[in-house]
C-alpha cells in the first residue's frame, strides 16, 4: 500500500491546478528567471545524491592520504636578539664618542637580519654537515643516481646537484619567523625523525652564535691590521712634534713651571716677559702721578682759594706729597674760619655801626686770614709746579723703558705663538695615539665577549605527536573541499542541464499544466487499495477533474494521452487515468494505438488477442475489445502484433470510423499514444481526440522535447494540450 503520510501539498497545488484557466497568458520561452534561494534549495536536494558522492569520494581520498602519508615532527625553539653592542672596534668608539643608542627601527633591522641569516645557505650547509644529514634518506637525491658515499669520486656537477637538493630539502622543512612587536624569533624544523628534527633546530641556533661571533672578530681583527700601519705613522709624526716643541722652548726662553691653573693650562715662565711685565707697571704708576701732579698744578695755577679747599681731603690728593697736603688742609681750615668770622661780622653790622669795635676787630681777623690763604696759594703753587716737572721726567723715563721691553716682548711673542701651537700639537697626536693604542689592544677581546646578542629562551625538544598529517584538519579539509566540489558540479551539472525539475520551467515556455502526478510504483494498489486519500490517488482525481472541464468550449470525451520521448512512460498515467473515470461510474474504453511498443498486456496481465493492429485491418472491434479483470466499467483495447507500417494504419478512415463509433458506445475514450517528436501517429490522432494530454515526466523530460512536442500537437489538435507533470517527488509541490 501506498503512503498516506506523503506530502499534501502535493495535493493542495494539483487540487489549485485544477482550478486554473487552461489557457494562461503564454511566456516567452526564452526567459530566464532570476535564481531564488528556495530554487538553489531545491536544486541541492535534486542533485544530493551526486554532492554526497564527490563528500565521499574526497573524504575517502583525505583518509588514503592520511593513513599513507609519512609522519613528519616539527620541532620548534625560541631565541632572543639582544642589541647590538657598540663596544667594538668602528668609527664612533675610535673617536671616543658615546654609542648612540639605537631606535625601533634600528632594532626591527637586526631582527629580521638574524632571521634572514637563519634562513641564509651558509648556516644549511654547516648543519648539514654538523649533522651529517645528507646521509639520511630524506636529504638524498633520485634512488639510483648518484651516491652520498665518497664525494670526491664523484664529478664535480654531481656534488653540486646533490649540495642543491640538500639546501632545497633543509629551506623545505625550516621555517623562521620574527614575533611582531618583540626580539623574539621561533625557528622550526620538521622531519620524520623528532630527534634529528629537534637536534636540527639547536644545531641551526648554535651556528647563528658561532657565525656572529666569527663575523664580529673577523671584522676587528681586520680593522686593527689596517689601522697598526696608521699608529705607527701616526707615533712618529708625535716624537718629531715632541722634538720640535723641546727645541722651540730653547729658542724662546719659555721655561715651565710644572704647574697650571685654575683653567687646567699649563703655567711656563719667562725672563723677557717678567721684564716687560715690570716695566708695563713703572709706566702705569708713573703716568698715575703725572695725572696727579698736573691735575693740582693747574688747580694752584688758577689761585681759587674754593677750588684748593676742596681739594683737601680728596682720594686724587692721597698720594701727593705731604707738604702739599699740609698746605691744602691749612687752606681749607682758613676758609673755615673766614667763613664763620664772615658771617658773624655780618650779624654786628645788622646790629651796630661801622664804628663798632667789636666789627672793626674781626675786620682785621677776615684780612688777616685772607693775607695767609693768598701765602699758602702761593707756596702750594710753587711745589706743584716741582713736583710736576719730576713727575714729567719720571712718565717719560718709564715710557721709553716700556717701548724697550715691548719691541723685545712682541718678539718673544711670536715665537711663543708658535711654540703653543707645536706643542698642542704634540699633545693631541700623542694623546690621540696612546687612545688608539689602548683601544686597538682592547677590541679583539672587548668584540669577542659582545659579540653574542642571541640568547636561547626554549631549545628544541624531541616532539611527541606528528604535524603532518593532522588527521582532523585533512579530514575536515577534504570534507569541505568534497561539499564545494560537489555543490559547484551540481550547480554547474542543473545549469547545462535541460531537463524539467519543476512546474515553473514549463509555465514559463507557456505551456498549461493540468495536474501534477507524484512518483509512486505501486499505482495498482494505491488505485484499488483501502485507502482512499492516497496521495497518488487523489492525484490522478485531480487530472481527471481537469478533463472533465470544458476547455476551449470542449467536454473532454475522447482523450488523447502521449509524450514527448520513449523515456517518459506515458503508459501507466494512461491506464491509472481511464481506472480514475471507471471508478467514477464512467463507461470507459482504454485504447492502446502504441502498436510499436505494445505494454498493456503485460501490465495488465491480458489473455493474448488480435488487438488494435488486427481491427485497424478489418477485424471486428467488438472481437478485440476486452474487458479488465480487477476495475468493472473498464474495457480495453490492447495494441495487438506490431505491423509493418503504424502510421499508415492509425492515419486510415477505419481509425476515424472506429473514434466515431466509440463515440457513441462508451463515455470515455482513453487512448495512448506512441511518442509525439519521433513519430506522426500522435499528432494525426490529436485531430480525432478532444483533449490531448502530454506526459512530462520530472527529471526525465527536457525543456526543448516538451515545447517541441507541445508545438506539434497543439497545431493538429486547435491548442486543446494540457501538461500533466508526472513522478514529482513528494516534497515537491510546484
Amino acid at each position: 500500500m501506498y503512503d498516506a503520510k506523503l506530502d499534501t501539498s502535493l495535493i493542495k497545488s494539483n487540487r489549485d491546478l485544477t482550478l486554473r484557466p487552461v489557457r494562461r497568458e503564454v511566456r516567452e520561452s526564452s526567459q530566464v528567471s532570476e535564481l531564488t534561494l528556495r530554487e538553489l534549495f531545491q536544486m541541492f536536494r535534486r542533485r544530493f545524491r551526486f554532492i554526497q558522492m564527490a563528500a565521499c569520494a574526497l573524504l575517502v581520498l583525505g583518509i588514503l592520504v592520511c593513513i599513507f602519508s609519512t609522519r613528519r615532527y616539527e620541532a620548534k625553539g625560541t631565541i632572543q636578539v639582544q642589541p647590538e653592542s657598540s663596544a667594538g672596534l668602528n668609527r664612533e668608539t675610535l673617536m671616543g664618542a658615546m654609542p648612540v643608542s639605537s631606535d625601533a627601527l634600528e632594532q626591527g633591522i637586526t631582527i629580521q637580519t638574524q632571521a634572514r641569516i637563519l634562513q641564509s645557505d651558509e648556516l644549511a650547509l654547516r648543519t648539514i654537515h654538523a649533522l651529517k644529514l645528507d646521509q639520511t634518506a630524506e636529504f638524498e637525491s633520485k634512488p639510483g643516481l648518484f651516491s652520498w658515499g665518497n664525494a670526491n669520486s664523484l664529478p664535480e656537477a654531481a656534488n653540486l646537484e646533490k649540495q642543491a637538493y640538500a639546501l632545497k630539502v633543509f629551506r623545505k622543512n625550516l621555517a623562521v619567523e620574527a614575533i611582531g612587536g618583540t626580539r623574539i624569533i621561533e625557528i622550526s624544523f620538521m622531519n620524520r625523525d623528532p630527534r634529528l628534527a629537534a637536534s636540527t633546530v639547536n644545531e641551526l641556533v648554535r651556528e647563528l652564535v658561532q657565525f656572529n661571533f666569527e663575523t664580529g672578530y673577523k671584522a676587528t681583527e681586520a680593522a686593527s691590521v689596517a689601522l697598526s700601519k696608521q699608529l705607527s705613522d701616526l707615533r712618529t709624526q708625535s716624537e718629531q712634534l715632541q722634538a720640535r716643541v723641546a727645541d722651540m722652548q730653547r729658542e724662546s726662553g719659555i721655561y715651565s713651571i710644572g704647574t697650571t691653573d685654575i683653567e687646567g693650562r699649563q703655567q711656563a715662565y719667562s725672563a723677557v716677559l717678567e721684564q716687560f711685565e715690570r716695566a708695563s707697571t713703572t709706566l702705569s704708576d708713573a703716568a698715575q702721578n703725572r695725572i696727579l701732579k698736573e691735575a693740582i698744578y693747574h688747580a694752584a695755577q688758577s689761585g681759587d682759594a674754593e677750588t684748593l679747599s676742596s681739594l683737601a681731603g680728596n682720594t686724587v690728593t692721597g698720594a701727593a706729597p705731604s707738604g702739599i697736603t699740609n698746605s691744602l688742609s691749612t687752606i681749607q681750615n682758613l676758609r673755615s674760619q673766614e667763613g664763620a668770622a664772615q658771617a658773624q661780622l655780618d650779624q654786628l653790622k645788622a646790629k651796630f655801626n661801622v664804628g663798632y669795635p667789636k666789627i672793626t676787630e674781626l675786620q682785621a681777623s677776615i684780612d688777616s686770614m685772607e693775607r695767609s690763604i693768598r701765602q699758602e696759594i702761593n707756596r702750594v703753587a710753587e711745589r706743584a709746579e716741582n713736583d710736576f716737572k719730576v713727575a714729567d721726567r719720571t712718565w717719560r723715563n718709564a715710557l721709553q723703558s716700556y717701548n724697550k721691553e715691548k719691541i723685545q716682548a712682541d718678539a718673544l711673542n711670536d715665537k711663543a705663538i708658535q711654540y703653543m701651537i707645536t706643542r698642542q700639537e704634540a699633545d693631541g697626536s700623542r694623546t690621540l695615539y696612546e687612545d688608539l693604542l689602548k683601544r686597538l689592544k682592547e677590541a679583539g677581546i672587548v668584540q669577542g665577549l659582545n659579540s653574542n646578542t642571541i640568547s636561547i629562551i626554549d631549545q628544541a625538544l624531541a616532539p611527541i605527536k606528528p604535524k603532518r598529517p593532522n588527521v582532523p584538519v585533512y579530514l575536515a579539509v577534504a570534507l569541505g573541499l568534497g561539499v564545494f566540489v560537489g555543490s559547484f558540479g551540481a550547480v554547474v551539472i542543473d545549469l547545462v542541464d535541460d531537463k524539467v525539475w519543476d512546474t515553473d520551467t514549463i509555465e514559463q515556455m507557456g505551456l498549461p499544466i493540468i495536474g501534477l502526478v507524484p512518483k509512486y510504483d505501486q499505482r495498482r494498489e494505491a488505485m484499488n487499495g483501502d485507502n482512499p486519500y492516497a496521495t497518488y490517488r487523489e492525484a490522478i482525481g485531480g487530472v481527471r477533474l481537469a478533463l472533465t472541464r470544458p476547455m476551449v468550449g470542449k467536454v473532454g470525451k475522447v482523450i488523447l494521452v502521449t509524450c514527448a520521448t520513449q523515456d517518459e512512460s506515458k503508459n501507466e498515467l494512461c491506464m491509472d487515468l481511464a481506472s480514475s473515470f471507471a471508478q467514477a461510474g464512467k463507461k470507459v474504453l482504454l485504447v492502446e494505438s502504441d502498436m510499436r511498443h505494445p505494454a498493456l498486456f503485460r501490465s495488465l496481465e491480458l489473455v493474448a488477442n488480435e488487438g488494435l493492429s488486427r481491427v485497424l485491418e478489418g477485424l471486428n472491434a467488438d472481437r478485440a475489445i476486452l474487458d479488465h479483470p480487477d476495475i468493472p466499467n473498464l474495457r480495453v483495447l490492447p495494441a495487438g502484433a506490431s505491423p509493418h507500417d503504424p502510421s499508415e494504419l492509425v492515419e486510415s478512415p477505419r481509425m476515424r470510423m472506429l473514434v466515431k463509433e466509440w463515440r457513441e458506445s462508451f463515455d470515455v475514450i482513453v487512448m495512448s499514444a506512441p511518442p509525439a517528436i519521433r513519430f506522426t501517429d500522435a499528432r494525426y490522432l490529436s485531430e480525432l481526440a478532444d483533449l490531448s494530454v502530454q506526459v512530462a515526466r520530472y527529471g526525465v523530460s527536457t525543456r526543448t522535447s516538451v515545447h517541441r512536442a507541445h508545438n506539434l500537437l497543439s497545431s493538429h489538435s486547435h491548442g486543446n494540450v494540457g501538461i500533466v507533470f508526472a513522478g514529482v517527488p513528494p516534497d515537491c509541490s510546484n
